[in-house]
C-alpha cells in the first residue's frame, strides 16, 4: 500500500530559475540583486522550504 508520493516539482515539472522571475518585474538591474538575495537566498526562506516555518511566518519577515 503506497502512503505518500512526493513530487520533486523544482527544475522538473517546473523551471526554478530565479533571474527569470525577477526579469519579469520589470525593475532596475540595481534592484534586482537586492531582491534577489532577500528572496532567493534567506536563510528565512531555507527554513521555510525545510518545514521550520510556514508561508505565513515567511511573508511576515520578509515584509520588514
Amino acid at each position: 500500500m503506497i502512503k505518500n508520493i512526493i513530487f520533486d516539482i523544482g527544475g522538473v515539472l517546473l523551471e526554478y530559475n530565479p533571474k527569470t522571475y525577477l526579469d519579469k518585474l520589470n525593475i532596475e538591474e540595481s534592484k534586482r540583486k537586492i531582491l534577489n538575495d532577500i528572496i532567493f537566498h534567506n536563510s528565512k526562506r531555507r527554513d521555510c522550504l525545510n518545514g521550520f516555518i510556514n508561508n505565513s511566518q515567511l511573508i511576515r519577515y520578509l515584509r520588514r
